[in-house]
């Protein structure tokens, strides 16, 4: 996505989005450290049996699970008979959701599954539970109490029956498909994120706002790296590993609710300056809706599945905001399609799952969400990855005709052009040196050389004064070649005695330049330095540089009368 768009500055929405992603994360955070727990982890089994079909409600009627049910303050009953084992241990995993849920065997307690202990003020969301069966056949029970009260649909599971391996493959093999798709997610988020990183620090080290696409890199690494981690925790595998379901209670709410705040960062990167603003204003209700549900469950026990509908319409709102906004950017001048095409595989299958959630049967897993991100993270890299490295090529080139542009082409030092740059950009930091010092330098006796041994001695004059005065400025220094043997050098926060020194170091270097190369090398050198006071200007500093160094010129042609320059 690029970086630059039309109308107001993108930065002021850019850095709120990111504020309230951090405020989101540290809020996130706290939630779970107050919500930390222990327990053992939940060790489930193999070859197992579906207990789906043969189901009686108390009234007779047949059931086929899994099934939603309406709140009854009563609660309800549903039985089966199970046939005798073959001789192996077998047991029965079940979960319970926003219930809790009581399990006979034969009439007699055989276990409980429960959302809300006996002494807990709050619902643990989705609990598993592995019980031992009776060898035998009889006749299986639950009685299912509901927790959240009326607007909430309830959920009868169906069990599952067979050895402990058996149980553990069948749900991680029902679940396979969408744990592949949720690890290939969090692989492309994690590489966009490092390039954003790359590119930020590229950019810093710099020093330049380059236009290299980090802001896009880490916002679509975010989301993907946050959607992930969603849809982990949505699955039920994810249950074997976790010592206390309370903690995946909680992240499977808040993260859902930040879902679309890295979204709406990256539309804002192309958006027209009026969408930015709804953007960033969007951002700030699901940040309000998200802080609010965090904090209402932590202070007032407040269940989080009954927010389920805000944040519902909430996501639905942003969806359709960011199309907008999109398609805007499209019909703009110099329209922007690709966003569009890109986004709409992750809006459609968001929409369509919060569609499917609300349907009257019971809600089936199916990967539409995740496989609407990860198309959208396939078509996205790709874009990015190919933007980036068009902006490289053109910033290679632009930086190899800055070069060419700024350097001398017969010494390799910075030319006029740079120097005057220089003084430039110098004129709005002053403030920030200590001290600031122009030496001003001349070749004494080039004249001389160009008339007695030809201009082409008179260049390698000019390349062997260059040498000198880089080696005598050292790497604090920057050397300019100003004119044809005329030279500049601005030192900054340095004390007087740095300046002697170039100068001691500058006239042991021409002597051993003149014993080894006679008849030698002679450079005038000036320099003084500004005053930070009312009326002193770059200018004036020049000047005063400049009638030095003529004055140390003037004392060399009077000791070398023969001498001209």
């Amino acid at each position: 996505m690029r970086l630059r768009t039309r109308g107001r500055s993108p930065h002021r929405s850019r850095l709120l989005i990111l504020l309230l992603t951090a405020l989101s994360a540290a809020l996130l955070l706290a939630v779970l450290l107050a919500a930390r727990g222990g327990g053992p982890c939940l060790l489930l089994t193999p070859d197992a049996a579906l207990l789906d079909s043969g189901w009686t409600d108390d009234g007779g009627t047949p059931v086929t699970l899994p099934v939603k049910q309406a709140y009854q303050p009563e609660g309800y009953g549903l039985e089966t008979v199970l046939p005798p084992g073959d001789g192996a241990p077998r047991y029965l995993l079940f979960y319970a959701k926003y219930q809790n849920i009581r399990l006979l065997w034969n009439g007699e307690a055989l276990g409980d599954c429960l959302c809300r202990p006996e002494g807990s003020e709050k619902t643990l969301g989705k609990v598993f539970t592995l019980l031992p069966l009776p060898d035998g056949g009889g006749t299986l029970r639950l009685e299912a109490a509901p927790l959240l009260g009326q607007g909430v649909p309830y959920e009868i599971s169906a069990p599952r029956v067979g050895s402990q391996g058996g149980l553990v493959y069948g749900m991680v093999a029902e679940e396979l498909p969408i744990l592949l798709i949720t690890a290939a997610i969090f692989c492309f988020g994690l590489f966009l994120l490092i390039c954003g990183l790359e590119a930020l620090c590229t950019v810093a080290a710099h020093g330049e706002d380059a236009q290299t696409f980090q802001a896009s890199f880490l916002h679509i690494g975010l989301f993907a790296l946050v959607f992930s981690l969603y849809s982990l925790i949505i699955t039920d595998t994810v249950h074997l590993f976790a010592p206390d379901p309370y903690p995946v209670y909680l992240l499977e709410f808040l993260l859902f609710a930040l879902l679309p705040i890295p979204l709406l960062a990256v539309a804002a990167e192309v958006c027209t300056a009026r969408f930015r603003v709804l953007l960033a204003a969007d951002c700030c209700l699901l940040f309000l809706n998200f802080a609010g549900q965090a904090l209402g469950h932590l202070l007032w026990n407040w269940e989080l599945r009954r927010g389920l509908a805000l944040t519902h319409t909430l996501m639905a709102a942003s969806a359709l905001l960011l199309l907008l906004a999109l398609v805007s950017a499209g019909l703009g001048k110099g329209g922007q399609w690709w966003p569009l095409l890109s986004f709409s595989p992750v809006v459609a299958g968001a929409l369509a799952d919060i569609f499917r959630f609300y349907l009257p049967v019971f809600y089936q897993k199916a990967a539409v969400f995740q496989l609407g991100v990860l198309v959208f993270l396939l078509l996205q890299t790709g874009y990015l990855l190919r933007q980036n490295l068009r902006y490289y090529e053109s910033y290679l080139r632009s930086r190899t005709y800055q070069h060419m542009a700024y350097t001398d082409a017969l010494t390799g030092l910075a030319n006029r052009a740079a120097f005057e740059a220089a003084l430039q950009a110098l004129q709005g930091k002053l403030a920030g040196y200590s001290s600031i010092w122009c030496l001003s330098a001349d070749i004494n006796n080039l004249k001389e050389t160009n008339d007695a041994l030809g201009h082409a001695a008179g260049d390698a004059l000019i390349q062997d004064a260059a040498q000198l005065l880089e080696s005598a400025a050292g790497r604090e220094a920057t050397v300019y070649r100003v004119g044809g043997d005329e030279f500049a050098v601005l030192l900054f926060d340095q004390p007087e005695t740095a300046l002697r020194e170039v100068r001691t170091r500058l006239e042991e270097g021409m002597a051993r330049r003149a014993a080894a190369h006679p008849p030698g090398l002679h450079i005038a050198v000036g320099y003084d330095r500004f005053q930070f006071s009312a009326g002193d200007t770059l200018a004036k500093l020049l000047s005063r540089a400049d009638a030095r160094m003529y004055e140390d010129k003037r004392r060399w042609k009077e000791a070398h009368s023969g001498d001209s320059s």
